[in-house]
């Protein structure tokens, strides 16, 4: 999952014992580096904000969903998802510098 607004982004990997993973039924959380055919493909979709959903297969990724909004999600809310939500929200500022 990887989630942007302006120059700041978070990616993590999660993990779940079922073929469909969802927040609600995740196990584990890994913080990764998005792969960089994911910057290429935000700006092709002119995405600002918002949040891509993708799977690595064969060492390239597959997107899955690409959002314009990165919603509340089902993760319980603790100091590391705020902390990750508060990085991206201080992204708001590159929006508005010149080009």
């Amino acid at each position: 999952m990887y989630q942007f607004l302006g120059d700041r982004w978070s990616c993590v990997r999660i993990a779940a014992p079922e073929p469909l993973v969802k927040a609600g039924n995740s196990v584990r959380l890994e913080h990764v580096e998005p792969h960089p055919l994911l910057e290429e493909w935000r700006r092709r979709l002119h995405l600002d904000y918002g949040k891509m959903d993708y799977v690595m297969h064969e060492g390239r990724p597959v997107l899955l969903d690409a959002n314009k909004t990165v919603g509340a999600g089902g993760f319980a809310s603790g100091p590391e998802l705020e902390a990750r939500r508060r990085h991206r929200a201080a992204g708001i500022e590159s929006l508005f510098r010149p080009a």
